[in-house]
């Protein structure tokens, strides 16, 4: 039986060191890397949070206009249901790129389909086991594109997870948004009730 490779470190400035274990995931391995992964975390998460939950409250405010600019002007009609149709809207939106990345998986890591949904899922709501992960461009598959395939990866995997992200905030900022409207009104009977 072979012995696992080992593992490839990288030594940043002041000893940030980090380690490239060969499953692909990077971990800190000094005491350095560790704090600094402490104190960029104490900073990161909040102002991802911030962003995540301001762009959540954009794409629902664009859905909720473009519905109520449907109602008034094509079924000239008061809207009606807003806050359920845009959850319906932002949970069908977070599907297909659910599915899409799973696309991608099918085609470029060679995955069964489901696989690839899984992988969807346990990204874009933030669980992350790192069961799957997706090879990055490696130097052995094409040398002299190499350098090109990283850059466009990197800020694909970006701009995609990202949107993915905020969508995924969206659905559960309309679904609250949805179980505040009066037009569903067992959710308020049931919150009265318990103010009693």
């Amino acid at each position: 039986m072979a012995s696992p490779p080992m593992p490839i470190t990288y030594v940043f400035p002041q000893g940030f060191g980090f380690q490239l274990t060969s499953y692909g995931h990077v971990t800190p391995c000094t005491n350095a890397g560790r704090i600094f992964c402490i104190l960029y975390a104490l900073v990161g998460i909040p102002l991802t949070w911030l962003m995540l939950s301001t762009l959540a409250k954009q794409i629902n405010e664009w859905i909720g206009r473009a519905l109520k600019c449907c109602y008034e002007r094509f079924l000239r009609r008061k809207p009606t249901g807003i806050g359920l149709k845009t959850a319906s809207i932002t949970l069908m939106i977070s599907i297909m790129m659910i599915l899409i990345i799973a696309l991608f998986g099918c085609y470029l890591e060679g995955w069964r389909y489901i696989d690839g949904v899984y992988f969807g899922f346990i990204t874009l709501t933030t669980i992350g086991f790192g069961d799957f992960v997706p090879l990055h461009p490696s130097p052995s598959r094409d040398p002299a594109g190499y350098p090109a395939h990283v850059l466009i990866f990197t800020i694909m995997s970006i701009i995609y997870f990202t949107i993915g992200l905020a969508i995924v905030s969206s659905v559960l900022l309309s679904i609250r948004n949805a179980m505040e409207e009066r037009s569903l009104n067992g959710f308020h009977m049931l919150r009265e009730t318990e103010d009693d």
